[in-house]
């Protein structure tokens, strides 16, 4: 799902995670309203940001959870219905600009972004993590 907002000042975003009964995911699972509801109460418990790109990853601490909830059965202010939010805000320091500068331009739509002579891949958003058991449904 997308950054659907961004506050370049605050630098504090506004993501759709997952929207129940979407597309399926990378995997092929799409989870329904009651599943996209526990995950979201289990993640409340635990807030937890990691970010991965392929064989990179940015931990946790990088990013504060200032907020996580579901939207209801309609779309408003610009949120998705049915959807897994997060309201985050990315640390100062120099591992926070470059995620920062990689969540502007994801937002502008780039696919990748130079930073001190380096290229990154842009964030466009967040997705859950997590473990599961696959049932093969009839």
């Amino acid at each position: 799902m997308n950054i659907l907002k961004a506050n370049d000042e605050q630098r504090e975003f506004v993501a759709a995670v997952y929207r129940a009964g979407a597309s399926p995911d990378a995997q092929g699972d799409v989870m329904d309203r009651d599943e996209l509801h526990l995950a979201t109460m289990r993640f409340a418990s635990n807030p937890r940001i990691k970010i991965e790109h392929g064989d990179e990853e940015i931990h946790a601490g990088l990013i504060t959870v200032l907020g996580s909830w579901m939207t209801g059965n309609k779309a408003s202010g610009g949120l998705p219905k049915h959807a897994w939010c997060i309201h985050g805000k990315v640390a100062r320091g120099k591992d926070g600009d470059v995620l920062w500068s990689r969540i502007k331009a994801g937002r502008r739509g780039a696919r990748t972004i130079m930073i001190d002579g380096r290229e990154h891949r842009s964030l466009t958003g967040f997705s859950m993590g997590g473990e599961g058991l696959r049932v093969a449904v009839a």
